[in-house]
């Protein structure tokens, strides 16, 4: 049998000691190691076959570093991001890719945690990204060819970049842009005719961006997201900018994309977000109630389809600052990789925009919208 000490607790107070350790062990620290080897009552008992799985363990392992990954994905057949068992997700498939190649092993496929795998955003089901970011520990050689030759399609590992070993995707993001892309008929009013065509003034694009700009600033999001209460402090969130862009044509339809970039945001938030403008300016709710809904008062808000809603960009600006000219680690800007990025969403993303556009996914959530009770719960 071999004794392992399962909990890895520290203690105060060690002794007493054979006169042997106390030759032998000569400092606080190595007297610490011998008293948590030998005299822990929180000791596991090992069988010789897991004490030799361990062992072989130990020897598989490979030299690692950390890396910042740079993912995009098309998220309409995913359910989110974050691995949820006996569901499709982009954690999911992005770590059985890594086992094939042999840059995990079966231990590490079952507890992500050992390589410190984390990601900067959680996207909900049917979300895509062309800016997500993973953090995670690979061997020193990983390839992006390797790691995308055992991905799906609709998923691409833009970039590897080396980081500090102390670097989290998550906790070091400054902030997170992300975009809605949508046709703009939907920002009609509700008694237009829908088949009429809908072309977006510059009038209704500035009324809209005066719209979007209520939202800016230090605001509880409690009515945008589940489970948050008006006073509760996690639902206090910031929003840095929200901007209405110039309409474009795709497949002889008119689409207008929305820019958001905050701190943080919580599930449905920027769908909930999206959903109150466009009843706003269909004439189903008014800037007041937009106004309401920051402030105490509990409100039902239509959450907006999925399938527009892309993850941009994760900001980095503090790390950069610190990190980015230090001469041994690169900054996370992503610029270098805007070409395949723009490539990725050209032909694997606004595809399934105009596939959606074709089967009025919008069309029908918009008449779903009409019947919608904004009441005070």
């Amino acid at each position: 049998f071999v004794i392992y000490h399962a909990t890895g607790d520290f203690y105060c107070h060690y002794g007493p000691f054979p006169k042997a350790v106390l030759k032998e062990c000569t400092t606080k620290t190595n007297r610490r190691h011998w008293w948590r080897r030998t005299r822990s009552p929180n000791i596991e008992v090992l069988s010789e076959e897991t004490a030799a799985r361990r062992a072989l363990l130990r020897k598989q392992r490979v030299k690692r570093t950390k890396f910042a990954m740079l993912l995009a994905y098309v998220g309409q057949r995913y359910f989110g991001f974050q691995r949820n068992p006996g569901v499709k997700t982009i954690e999911e498939d992005l770590l059985l890719a890594l086992f094939k190649i042999g840059y995990i092993n079966e231990e590490i496929l079952n507890n992500p945690r050992l390589i410190r795998l984390e990601r900067a955003s959680r996207t909900d089901k049917g979300v895509s990204a062309l800016g997500q970011v993973v953090s995670l520990k690979l061997p020193v050689n990983a390839s992006l060819d390797d790691i995308n030759a055992h991905l799906s399609p609709e998923i691409q590992a833009v970039a590897l970049v080396k980081v500090t070993q102390g670097f989290s995707s998550r906790t070091y993001a400054n902030a997170r842009s992300y975009s809605y892309t949508m046709p703009t008929y939907a920002f009609a009013h509700h008694t237009t005719d829908s088949s009429s065509p809908f072309l977006l003034s510059k009038e209704l694009r500035e009324r809209i961006n005066a719209i979007l700009r209520l939202f800016v600033g230090f605001h509880s999001f409690h009515n945008f997201t589940a489970g948050k209460t008006p006073l509760e402090s996690s639902a206090f969130r910031t929003i840095i900018d929200f901007i209405c862009g110039e309409s474009f044509t795709l497949d002889d339809t008119e689409f207008v994309t929305l820019r958001i970039k905050g701190k943080s945001f919580m599930l449905h938030q920027i769908r909930k977000m999206i959903g109150l403008v466009i009843a706003i300016m269909r004439g189903l709710a008014t800037p007041e109630t937009l106004k309401k809904s920051l402030e105490h008062t509990v409100l039902n808000l239509p959450l907006a389809p999925s399938i527009g809603l892309m993850l941009e960009k994760v900001h980095y600006m503090h790390y950069n600052r610190k990190y980015g000219k230090d001469g041994i680690h690169a900054t996370l800007h992503w610029s270098k990789w805007r070409k395949e990025v723009d490539l990725f969403k050209k032909k694997l993303i606004m595809p399934v925009l105009i596939k959606a556009e074709r089967e009025k996914s919008m069309l029908t959530w918009l008449d779903q919208l009409n019947s919608h009770n904004f009441t005070t719960q």
